[in-house]
């Protein structure tokens, strides 16, 4: 499956970049004024003006020179958006995405990503290709979907080339394709991405072949933080392949890699600490790796934590509680749980 990690989008309202049209705002909030850039900000967008009402906005999201309101920043980026400004219309998707400010609402965070979208806003291009892709607030549409990380990419957008590759890797909304996947993988990687560099070396070592040597390359995207890599590495050294076998070293990524959210490497660590097998067994640290791991969909994991529930003379016994994680991991498909269920 396409890669949804790629889903989460700004966890805060995009900054624009200014134009070139001299701002006094601007120049005190770069200077750390805040107070005095809303303050000039708050003249001008009463007046109409649209860049002021957009970073007026992002200063009550933000909370800079003022408290911050949620509300009130909707407000302003709603001004500006329904008169045509991408980057508000942007930060009010978002908002609808999320529920940040709003109602959660993805229809209406679909029409105004699409409005930002078709202004040529890279950021826009991109999150409106996810929803298509995924069929949050429209229907979903993997041709589209493609086409639109294809048009945010080609507009500079890192994470839009890296989903675009990834796709022609896959075969998703397109015939696969190795070529076009490598030519936007690529792009991606010259940014030093550790995914794209990971993915691109992977790409090549296929071409050559089997027998050719991935090993620097999982060291590489490991080392620059890239938790499917950290995973890869940490089995290679838990079991001794390509590497001297070290346990402790390979310790070490298994938790780097749930660390930064790899719902495998979670279902892993925690499955070691549950069992003792590295070393004395510790069912509460097991308990949380497992639980972040099932929260993330991870169906092993799920079963797992209705098994913890369901323990007879465990303090939190509940079958109830139990009965959700089997439900969960059973709609996933795992005999187990659907067993266990009765």
């Amino acid at each position: 499956l396409l890669s949804l990690g790629i889903l989460v989008l700004a966890a805060c309202d995009v900054w624009k970049q200014p134009t070139d049209v001299a701002d006094e705002g601007l120049t005190a909030y770069e200077a750390g004024d805040y107070v005095a850039a809303r303050q000039i900000w708050q003249a001008r967008a009463q007046e109409g003006d649209l860049e002021a009402q957009y970073y007026l906005g992002v200063t009550y999201s933000r909370g800079e020179g003022v408290a911050a309101d949620q509300q009130t920043a909707i407000q302003w980026y709603r001004r500006a958006a329904e008169l045509g400004h991408a980057a508000a219309q942007y930060n009010l998707g978002v908002a609808y995405l999320k529920g940040n400010g709003v109602q959660r609402d993805p229809v209406q965070a679909a029409d105004w990503l699409a409005r930002s979208a078709g202004a040529d806003y890279p950021e826009a291009e991109y999150s409106y290709g996810l929803l298509l892709a995924t069929g949050q607030g429209v229907e979903a549409d993997l041709v589209q979907a493609l086409a639109w990380f294809e048009r945010a990419a080609g507009h500079g957008n890192i994470a839009a080339m890296l989903s675009a590759g990834r796709m022609y890797m896959q075969g998703m909304g397109v015939d696969r394709d190795y070529a076009r996947a490598e030519e936007w993988i690529a792009m991606a990687a010259r940014s030093g991405e550790p995914e794209a560099v990971y993915l691109l070396a992977r790409l090549k070592e296929q071409a050559r072949g089997a027998g050719s040597d991935d090993l620097p390359t999982v060291k590489k995207a490991a080392e620059a933080g890239y938790p499917q890599a950290q995973y890869d590495l940490a089995v290679r050294y838990l079991q001794g392949d390509e590497v001297v076998q070290d346990s402790a070293k390979g310790m070490e990524l298994l938790t780097r890699a749930a660390e930064n959210g790899l719902p495998r490497a979670q279902y892993d660590l925690g499955v070691v600490y549950e069992s003792g097998e590295m070393g004395e067994r510790d069912r509460t640290v097991a308990r949380r790796w497992l639980e972040a791991a099932a929260q993330a969909d991870h169906a092993r994991a799920q079963y797992m934590m209705g098994q913890f529930f369901a323990e007879p003379g465990s303090a939190d016994h509940s079958y109830e509680k139990a009965a959700a994680w089997y439900l969960r991991a059973a709609n996933q498909g795992l005999p187990e749980a659907a067993y266990a269920m009765g």
